[in-house]
């Protein structure tokens, strides 16, 4: 039925390609490389999207899960967020997400797990069937995202959204029409108001306090 959402399917294993883990699901499960490469893809990925494993492994992950959010923008890319918080060892905050299967776009929770192992690293990507709103939760989100937002300007709000858009410094001013060291300046402003030590961290707090 187009209508739809994806449904829970028998437990089944993924196994990375080098050998590093194997992991087990019910949910739809991509495991990327440090490249965003996918190197294991479960069966629940193969019936949500129609795209059998031995298609998917050696892929770029945002070729295959090709995920959008509601205006259509592109959520994966090469040098996405998600990617680049993950290998950074930031927590990546799930979201909702579109990602297209055979009988059209579904609606997914798109979670993002990383594991270490030595010096080995791998991406786990999630994709559960995603829930309704529920009001409390929402109240409880708009009222955290309220108080973070209080803490900082009109201008580093702008500031930390084209951050979190993957915009530099230089970008940054040229979008808002200020000199780049006056971004620079903003940017060390945000990290102190949200008590982060790096961008990439402002940017994974500022998505779980719905800043962005």
């Amino acid at each position: 039925m187009p209508g739809a959402r994806p449904k829970v399917v028998t437990m089944t294993a993924v196994r990375a390609k080098n050998g590093l883990a194997t992991f087990t699901s019910g949910q739809p499960l991509v495991m990327c490389d440090t490249h965003l490469r996918v190197v294991g893809w479960n069966a629940a990925a193969e019936r949500l999207t129609g795209i059998p494993s031995a298609d998917a492994v050696g892929r770029g992950c945002w070729e295959v899960v090709d995920a959008v959010d509601r205006s259509g923008l592109a959520v994966c890319g090469p040098d996405c967020l998600h990617g680049r918080l993950a290998r950074a060892g930031c927590p990546v905050a799930g979201r909702e997400a579109l990602v297209p299967t055979p009988c059209g776009r579904r609606s997914v929770l798109l979670s993002t797990i990383t594991l270490r192992s030595g010096t080995r690293q791998v991406i786990l990507h999630l994709l559960q069937p995603a829930p309704g709103p529920e009001p409390a939760r929402a109240a409880r989100a708009g009222g955290a995202a309220s108080a973070g937002a209080a803490r900082l300007t009109a201008r580093q709000q702008q500031v930390l959204a084209l951050l979190a858009e993957g915009r530099q410094a230089r970008a940054i001013g040229r979008r808002l029409g200020i000199k780049e060291a006056t971004v620079r300046n903003h940017i060390h402003a945000i990290l102190a108001q949200l008590g982060c030590h790096s961008q990439l961290a402002a940017i994974a707090r500022a998505r779980r306090e719905g800043l962005v």
